[in-house]
């Protein structure tokens, strides 16, 4: 059921999502299928590449490139998924601002606020229904209300 809500991205924010996926690298570590130190290394990476993009752009330039990488990522490639959230999250820290950016955008705790406002948002991006959209819209809910 976490991982179907995981998938669907309805009820669990991104810092949920990233929470699991530690716990279940955690788990995959000690039977040996997954490197922790390679998913640090991975998501430092990611983060770097993310501020450096987002030194060259604004807000709205790190929504749209970070959208195309997390819709690039099946939706079953979590860690694909984890690093396209990070690299959006350290992209919008390090770019100009945009006025207005983060106005109407609800905490990821209003959970109904939430799924309406992630919709609105992938239609207006032209993704409608797409839960890899509505996914990555939870990264901007973490950094406006960070």
């Amino acid at each position: 059921m976490v991982i179907r809500a995981w998938q669907k991205g309805t009820c669990l924010g991104m810092t949920s999502r990233l929470a699991l996926a530690a716990f279940l690298s955690t788990s995959l570590a000690c039977s040996g299928i997954f490197d922790p130190e390679a998913f640090r290394e991975q998501g430092e990476a990611a983060m770097a590449e993310g501020r450096a993009h987002g030194a060259t752009t604004d807000q709205e330039g790190c929504v749209r490139d970070g959208l195309t990488r997390q819709l690039a990522c099946g939706e079953l490639e979590v860690m694909c998924q984890a690093m396209a959230a990070l690299w959006g999250q350290a992209c919008m820290e390090s770019a100009a601002p945009v006025e207005g950016f983060c106005a109407g955008v609800p905490p990821t705790s209003e959970i109904m606020a939430s799924s309406q406002w992630r919709i609105e948002q992938c239609d207006a991006q032209g993704h409608s229904g797409n839960t890899q959209c509505a996914q990555f819209f939870s990264a901007v809910q973490e950094h406006c209300h960070d």
